[in-house]
């Protein structure tokens, strides 16, 4: 009866493993890009950003930073590092988000400049391992390409509906984005 049960739970764990991998896969195929720059506007980038954990107002949000810095110092691996670059700056979009949500523009602002900090510490780690002669795997430049956009959308959208006191903060963090971009498209 045990070697029964114990079959049962072993066909149910690889079941569950391969359904998660497929639905993974399904999920992130590429979806077709628009041709016009007017549909890229309208067309919303499909790409979500991660829940960032604890908001900068949260009594304990320096440990939630001395743990990232302390993570991001043991990562050697330069494509892991990128990975981890492109994380964090997509949290702190998310953060900024909510931020602004919660009317707090001036946390939302010191969100958005780190997560332009993070952006560019990736493109520059990109841009330094093609110098040495690596290379970055396709599915990295697609995810920074796509955090790029997904930044550019979320930044514009929020650029609409703030105080006009931040307005011209937040139009100049796309001018940024777009100067990251650029420096992205000639990476690739």
């Amino acid at each position: 009866m045990k070697r029964y049960s114990w079959l049962l739970i072993c066909v149910v764990c690889v079941t569950a493993f391969i359904l998660v991998r497929s639905v993974t896969a399904v999920s992130s195929l590429p979806s077709p890009t628009p041709d016009s720059a007017d549909a890229k506007r309208t067309v919303p980038v499909e790409y979500s950003l991660p829940y960032p954990g604890m908001l900068p107002d949260h009594p304990l949000y320096i440990l939630k930073t001395v743990r990232d810095k302390i993570m991001e110092f043991l990562i050697s691996d330069p494509i892991r590092k990128i990975e981890f670059y492109i994380l964090q700056s997509d949290k702190y979009v998310n953060a900024g988000v909510l931020l602004i949500d919660q009317q707090k523009e001036t946390l939302a602002k010191s969100a958005f400049s780190a997560a332009n900090a993070y952006k560019k510490q990736a493109v520059t780690l990109s841009d330094t391992l093609g110098k040495q002669g690596g290379m970055l795997p396709q599915y990295i430049s697609e995810r920074l390409g796509k955090s790029l956009m997904k930044q550019e959308e979320v930044i514009t959208s929020i650029a609409e509906r703030i105080p006009q006191s931040y307005k011209e903060v937040f139009v100049g963090f796309i001018s940024v984005i777009h100067g990251i971009q650029e420096e992205f498209s000639k990476i690739q």
